[in-house]
């Protein structure tokens, strides 16, 4: 086992910072080198994994700057251990899990990116950086040992708060009594149809110049083969800067489509969001499972407190089994209180979560949207500079 993790603060009482964060505690994660371990000849048995290196100033590490292995499940289960200790916290999402194509070397890259994206959303986040099930992720070198002695408590394993969650659709009717929980649900299904649309056409735009990249190359190959007829001078000289521009368009267009496959791109930001939009959605699990215990709570203490007064207006009962009645019916009561008052945080808490929500995904679509315009502006300069090189 891992040596005992330290205390940490008390959450909120430091500012924490992510890669390009402010003043305070500061974290930079990053996730490379994945190897893919496993028999090569049954790719069912083979996995990737991943170094996770974490740099910081946190006092909580024992370390400032540390690395693990980690594969993918092991993402999965630190998504799943946060969602279920922060009831009303939207965790950060993880890449989506696939059968097919996992090993390609495009894949692979895909989910590396996701999987640091998500890191350092989580260790922005004030409420989830003093998880100790992160700490444990981040730190553990026994980490495959460690989570086997806390395999009960994973949501996944169907008896969990995702579990619960699953539960509340197909379970008790729920009807939305507060306008603004109804309006948010709205406006995430709307947001989430807007982020597909989106993330479909900056594929097909992606395709779309991934063709006009290549007829530039064909149409460069085209001048030269032109300039090396036996033409006139002038000509001949028209066809060679022809041919130059079209080989700087093809340079601009190699770094184009290199810059959109960076993490910040404005693609790694909508697959995200689409993501997130999913974690939302398990708050909302989250607030309406908290309603559910506090309704069953509350019926519990209506049944309690209805057989204490047949109790006691039958005179039947002694005063011994009447205080047993008593104690009972207080205890349901103090169960009922409780509940609602969970249900009451957990209300409270998903609402200044969706502030956050509504907050970062502004500041990152308008950080991403800026960076692919500059790129953009950037590019067309360089285009129109070409003919006088």
């Amino acid at each position: 086992m891992s040596p005992p993790l330290p205390a940490l603060p008390a959450s909120g009482s430091t500012p924490t910072k992510g890669e390009a964060g402010a003043l305070g505690q500061s974290f930079i994660i990053s996730v490379g080198d994945p190897q893919t371990v496993g028999n090569a000849f049954n790719v069912a048995a083979q996995h990737t994994v991943y170094t996770v290196r974490t740099q910081t100033t946190s006092p909580a590490f024992r370390k400032k700057d540390f690395s693990v292995l980690r594969r993918f499940s092991h993402f999965l289960w630190l998504f799943d251990a946060l969602t279920l200790n922060n009831p009303g916290v939207i965790v950060p999402g993880m890449p989506e899990k696939s059968a097919l194509g996992r090993f390609g070397a495009e894949f692979v890259e895909n989910r590396r990116s996701g999987l640091q994206a998500a890191l350092m959303k989580i260790v922005s986040h004030p409420m989830l950086v003093g998880d100790p099930d992160l700490r444990l992720f981040l730190e553990s070198d026994t980490f495959s040992v460690d989570i086997k002695q806390r395999r009960i408590e994973s949501p996944s394993e169907g008896s969990g708060f995702l579990a619960s969650w699953t539960n509340s659709i197909s379970g008790p009717k729920f009807v939305e009594f507060d306008e603004y929980f109804d309006n948010r649900r709205q406006t995430l299904d709307t947001f989430e149809v807007q982020l597909k649309g989106l993330l479909s056409s900056i594929t097909n735009a992606a395709k779309y110049r991934a063709a006009l990249h290549q007829s530039y190359g064909e149409l460069q190959s085209a001048l030269i083969g032109l300039s090396l007829c036996d033409l006139s001078g002038p000509l001949r000289s028209v066809l060679e800067k022809g041919a130059a521009l079209q080989k700087r368009l093809l340079e601009l267009g190699d770094e184009q489509l290199a810059s959109e496959e960076q993490i910040g791109g404005l693609t790694a930001v909508a697959e995200g969001y689409a993501r997130l939009c999913g974690s939302v959605k398990l708050v909302f699990g989250a607030r309406i499972k908290a309603y559910h215990a506090w309704q069953a709570a509350d019926l519990n203490f209506r049944k309690a407190a209805a057989a204490h007064e047949k109790a006691k207006k039958s005179g039947r009962a002694h005063g011994e089994m009447l205080g047993l009645s008593l104690g009972e019916t207080a205890d349901a009561e103090r169960k009922m209180m409780d509940a609602k008052q969970d249900f009451e945080d957990v209300s409270k808490l998903t609402k200044a979560e969706m502030a956050r929500f509504d907050k970062e995904k502004i500041d990152d679509f308008k950080r991403a949207v800026a960076v692919y315009a500059d790129g953009m502006v950037s590019r067309q300069r360089e285009v129109r500079r070409a003919p006088s090189r």
